[in-house]
């Protein structure tokens, strides 16, 4: 992969960044409860994945001249979401740990009282549930470990789409003799 293709990848995960900081900070002003709703989760995960799409066929259009192999393809897909999904999360660490601790403590609140109510509605969940709930109140969910926890969990699930958005999109050569 050449330089220029390397510096054009990295500014569109600072775009993707910018992007996902300006959704979070709009959802933050209009309502901190947004961030609970799983629809607002699951859009997210289709941006990123249509961004990373984008990104391989934009980054194809600018540099056509390099090969359509799977490592290229994965590699145009899958670095933009990595840098921004790193980003978004320092911005997210920084947000709740040092501008918002307010919003920290709703959303972890939240949290609880859903999974609660979550575990009342299994027979048999109650035990482990109610293990796993306490250890979410004595844990901070945006902490430096936990949000890291949670990014590299996502950077695998990508990663996983990024191997089928490779096989999909690569371009086999034929060598003639």
């Amino acid at each position: 992969m050449n330089k220029n293709l390397k510096t054009l990848l990295v500014k569109l995960g600072l775009i993707l960044s910018a992007i996902l900081i300006t959704i979070n900070i709009v959802v933050y002003f209009i309502s901190i409860d947004i961030i609970l709703n799983p629809i607002y989760g699951i859009s997210l995960f289709f941006f990123n994945i249509i961004f990373g799409i984008g990104a391989f066929i934009y980054s194809k259009r600018e540099f056509s001249n390099e090969s359509n192999s799977f490592k290229s393809v994965f590699s145009a897909y899958i670095i933009p979401i990595i840098i921004g999904l790193l980003v978004t999360s320092v911005f997210t660490f920084i947000y709740f740990n040092f501008l918002n601790e307010e919003h920290a403590k709703y959303i972890q609140n939240k949290t609880l009282e859903l999974f609660a109510n979550t575990i009342k509605s299994f027979p048999n969940g109650n035990t482990l549930g109610q293990e796993t709930l306490n250890k979410l109140k004595t844990e901070n969910q945006f902490s430096l470990s936990n949000l890291l926890k949670t990014v590299f969990s996502q950077i695998i699930f990508y990663s996983v789409i990024g191997v089928l958005v490779g096989v999909a999109f690569k371009r086999k050569t034929i060598k003639k003799d």
